[in-house]
């Protein structure tokens, strides 16, 4: 493409950017769980079985929107970048369905955010 329309290779690094965008999310989703979690103390756990698997949930509702995300990228990217090759006014039609794409890496870091907030320290009172 860049061969062909030397002009349009600034605008067709959009796809690119965005893909990277979703490992962002991803960094931003473990520096989270890594600071959430405490060194043992040695008197009663830190780390319950609670905030474990919220943390588990939280890293792959973030991973599997983000790969669902990155796939419907890679799907509509290269034939997008290539139709805007050929017809420049087809380019806002393909950000805008990547943008659609995106939502769904973006809502995958809402609901990981949503359950980052809450933990639970040691088990549970009998």
């Amino acid at each position: 493409m860049g061969v062909m329309r030397p002009d349009l290779v600034v605008r067709n690094i959009i796809p690119v950017v965005m893909a990277g965008v979703l490992g962002i999310y991803a960094l931003i989703v473990a520096v989270i769980i890594q600071g959430s979690i405490d060194p043992p103390n040695g008197k009663a756990p830190v780390y319950g079985s609670y905030t474990g698997f919220a943390h588990l949930a939280a890293g792959l509702c973030c991973g599997l929107g983000g790969l669902t995300a990155g796939m419907v990228t890679g799907v509509v990217g290269d034939p997008g970048v290539r139709a805007v090759g050929q017809q420049e006014k087809l380019f806002v039609n393909t950000i805008l369905v990547l943008i659609f794409a995106e939502a769904l890496g973006l809502h995958g870091l809402i609901v990981a955010l949503i359950l980052l907030q809450k933990k639970s320290v040691g088990l549970s009172p009998a």
